[in-house]
């Protein structure tokens, strides 16, 4: 079994790659965004007293 995964990955080793670098980059993008929207978000939701209590009451 262990020569068949070296096998398999010596013969598709370019698609493997292609796909991790894929996955990668939209796993990156994904992170971006959600640090943009996040990180604001709770700055604003932090710094008002109002939101604050909001946000408690939901938890």
């Amino acid at each position: 079994m262990y020569q068949q995964i070296l096998q398999y990955f010596s013969n598709n080793s370019g698609d493997y790659v292609k796909a991790f670098v894929e996955h990668m980059t939209l796993s990156g993008q994904a992170l971006i965004l959600a640090l943009l929207i996040g990180l604001p978000l709770g700055y604003v939701g932090a710094s008002k007293p109002k939101l604050k209590q909001m946000a408690s009451f939901i938890r």
